[in-house]
């Protein structure tokens, strides 16, 4: 015993360090998981949020020079001069190749595939703008195919500075990011409708789809612009005001509400329609546009660094984070390892009070109680304290007495069941055997072969119902009453069970050996044999006939009793097959719902015999063989199978032991002594 438990210890203690640790490691190994990919997560966003903020103001540039090219390439094809394209062409691709290198990491790091898409497309503007300025040198394109073209290649880098809104670590910071995109669109159409402005001015005649875009732009810029100052920062909205209150923006806004006006009345535009010069124009055109991309390019750098200032500061939290986690799975560990010795004592204590309780006493106590005695001492309460484990020992307590009292209840009710069904049995086996002796008396004076034959039908329901008044007091443990002084011959014990069946003349008997069975054990087997010859005759079709046979083998005595209705299933013979062997109980008797009692009753008296019982399928007829086996200790004497002629013949009709006038059951009952049978 004590090597067990020396052996034991270090395992209860493994278990109850493996329910504290495995939550605890686990809980390290998360936090560092959590915080390795936070920060990861967060040196990438930090370096993607660096990326877009190195990009701000070559894109800057590039904007404002394409707009530029767009404006000087309208005007030359309006037939304006060629001055200064050429050096905003090389400003651009500067700026373009500028952005390009520092987009790169952008696409690398980025996890999103709209981002990596469009900043993939906007790096391969320049083959598009070197066909578009080809033709616009050449003359091949017009006005308005330039302004769609160059109007594109901007648009494309405002749809990358929108999908790069994607990458922003948190909603203020998309928002803020956002706020660009608008202030981006805003200027766009400013720009777009002052190139448009300029070839007008240059005395070109605006087509009807770059006048109906001239005046959307127009209208556009003014609303975009005012709902971005609502949202801006104290000091980008009063850089925006005092753009929009500046002179060079009231002459842009005086000369564009100008051509709206001309184009709204239709028709050609007429000469000196301008309230300015075309030097005046350009030169504030010039100053407007670099003041909105400054405006921009400042509030782009400033989201980005805002951007990056949040992601370092989710970097830093997510150490904080991760080292608060470590820190506190390592004290869960120390304090599980001082713990668990001291809680696995008290766990062992209780299992090996519990196993004591479940194992010996609580045992004890229902076994005395099923006998009428009371448990006394032999329980006794588990008591470990006040916490949760004493609170577990309480609920065993509960459970205990609770038991107890299940066991005490349900000992008084099986005993008071099992008293009133005795009570009832055996004063119904009084009553018929009252009416079987009445009826044993009007046989003997009634000579009228009819009368005679309803005496006899009366008499075999009386014998029926003082079978099943036995089968009661067989269910209730007691010995049904019926005694012989001397051993039975088996032909008559075969002849007494049919006559306990109502149709018994359906009944043949083949090949009955010449054997006896012992005296007290003759009315076991009598009622053995009725109840699965009623059986078989309840369950064959009208008119067949169940055949009763015997055959002698090495362990005793077999008797068939074969019928030729429709048997059962091999599920149903199985669970009946067990039921014979494994007896059940008075209280498993009265509630269950299985209406066949008679097999109930059969398997407790073949138990008390050792008599074994089995209904296997009947290969002869496809009906049911009822096999019982009589051991060699129910019979008398040795055998002597001595067999009736082949031919078979009907039980009741044998000459054996048939008298004139009188039933073959009222016969087999003259040699019965009934005893314990209570009379009302």
């Amino acid at each position: 015993m004590v090597r067990l438990l020396v052996h034991r210890r270090p395992t209860i203690r493994r278990q109850l360090l493996a329910i504290a640790l495995v939550p605890s490691i686990t809980l390290i190994a998360v936090a560092l998981t959590v915080t390795g990919y936070l920060a990861v997560d967060a040196r990438n966003s930090s370096s993607l949020q660096q990326s877009v903020s190195d990009a701000s103001s070559p894109a800057a540039r590039a904007i404002l020079g394409l707009q530029e090219e767009r404006r000087l390439s309208m005007a030359l094809l309006a037939g304006g001069p060629q001055a200064g394209l050429d050096a905003t062409r090389q400003q651009v691709d500067t700026s373009l190749t500028d952005l390009a290198a520092v987009i790169g990491p952008l696409i690398t790091n980025s996890d999103s595939t709209g981002v990596q898409r469009q900043m993939g497309a906007l790096t391969q503007q320049g083959d598009q703008l070197n066909q578009l300025r080809a033709g616009v040198d050449s003359g091949r394109v017009d006005i308005p195919t330039t302004y769609l073209a160059y109007g594109q290649v901007i648009t494309a880098f405002g749809a990358s500075l929108r999908t790069a809104t994607q990458e922003a670590p948190n909603a203020p910071s998309a928002y803020d990011q956002l706020t660009s995109v608008d202030l981006f669109y805003g200027a766009e159409s400013l720009w777009r409708s002052t190139s448009l402005t300029e070839v007008a001015m240059l005395g070109e005649n605006l087509p009807d789809t770059l006048a109906a875009d001239f005046q959307q732009r127009y209208g556009a810029y003014h609303s975009q612009l005012a709902s971005i100052g609502e949202v801006l920062g104290d000091s980008e909205r009063a850089q925006l005001q005092t753009l929009m209150s500046g002179a060079n923006w009231l002459l842009l806004d005086q000369t564009q509400t100008a051509l709206s006006r001309q184009l709204a009345d239709g028709g050609k535009l007429p000469k000196n329609w301008s309230p300015v010069t075309l030097d005046q124009w350009r030169a504030a055109v010039a100053q407007v546009g670099e003041q909105l991309a400054s405006l921009y390019g400042q509030h782009a750098q400033n989201a980005a660094d805002r951007s990056a200032t949040t992601v370092h500061d989710e970097e830093v939290r997510a150490w904080t984070v991760g080292a608060i986690l470590l820190m506190a799975g390592l004290l869960v560990v120390l304090v599980a390892v001082q713990m668990s010795g001291r809680v696995a004592q008290r766990l062992r204590n209780l299992r090996d009070d519990t196993r004591r309780m479940a194992g010996s006493k609580l045992p004890e106590a229902v076994e005395l109680l099923r006998h009428g005695k009371e448990p006394g001492s032999t329980i006794s309460p588990l008591r470990h304290g006040d916490d949760e484990i004493g609170e577990v020992a309480q609920a065993f307590n509960e459970a205990q007495d609770m038991a107890v009292r299940a066991a005490a209840e349900e000992a008084k009710s099986r005993a008071g069941t099992r008293d009133v069904f005795l009570n009832i049995a055996r004063r119904t086996q009084g009553i018929a055997y009252q009416q079987l002796k009445l009826l044993d008396q009007a046989q003997e004076h009634v000579e009228d072969p009819v009368h005679l034959k309803l005496l006899f039908q009366l008499d075999h329901l009386a014998t029926r119902a003082r079978r099943h008044a036995e089968n009661l007091v067989i269910l209730g443990g007691k010995q049904p009453g019926r005694r012989w002084s001397r051993p039975v011959p088996l032909i008559d014990v075969v002849r007494g069970a049919t006559g306990e069946t109502i149709n018994y003349e359906q009944v043949v008997a083949r090949r009955i050996p010449d054997v006896s069975i012992a005296s007290d054990r003759a009315a076991d087997v009598i009622h053995i044999l009725a109840e699965l010859i009623d059986n078989a005759t309840s369950f064959g079709p009208p008119g067949s006939t169940v055949e009763v046979s015997g055959e002698m083998v090495g362990k005793g005595m077999v008797v068939e009793i074969e019928d030729r209705g429709l048997g059962m299933s091999a599920d149903q013979r199985e669970q009946l097959n067990r039921q014979l062997i494994e007896v059940p109980d008075f209280g498993d008797v009265a509630l269950s719902s299985d209406t066949r009692l008679g097999l109930f009753v059969v398997g407790r008296l073949a138990s008390r015999h050792d008599i074994r019982v089995t209904l296997r399928e009947s290969l002869s007829y496809g009906g049911t063989v009822a096999v019982v086996l009589l051991p060699t200790a129910v019979l008398v004497g040795p055998p002597n199978p001595i067999s009736p002629p082949t031919g078979g013949f009907p039980v009741m009709n044998s000459g054996a032991i048939q008298m004139p006038g009188v039933s073959q059951a009222q016969l087999f009952r003259a040699s019965a002594t009934p005893s314990g049978v209570q009379e009302t």
